[in-house]
């Protein structure tokens, strides 16, 4: 589960800054895996839909890119986009 508790502050962090921008939808998520990270991408991914599907209609089927950056364990977003 420590999969889960990683991703889901991220997807805090998301909603977030969605919610003080005035969002209606996220878009899109882009985030950056380093290679090193106790998360595969998959496993990432995985995570990230199921929490940001769970948060209501702002978050449902936001599309979630996920790029690996080499000789780093960091996990960091990138860029949300959003629908205002």
């Amino acid at each position: 589960m420590h999969e889960f508790s990683i991703v889901n502050q991220a997807v805090e962090k998301i909603m977030q800054d969605a919610l003080d921008r005035g969002a209606k939808k996220i878009q899109k998520v882009e985030i950056l895996l380093g290679e090193l990270s106790p998360l595969g991408k998959e496993q990432f991914e995985f995570w990230m839909k199921q929490i940001l599907d769970s948060k209501g209609e702002i978050a449902r089927d936001t599309e979630i890119e996920v790029k690996t950056v080499k000789k780093t364990k960091d996990c960091l977003l990138k860029r949300i986009h959003l629908e205002t």
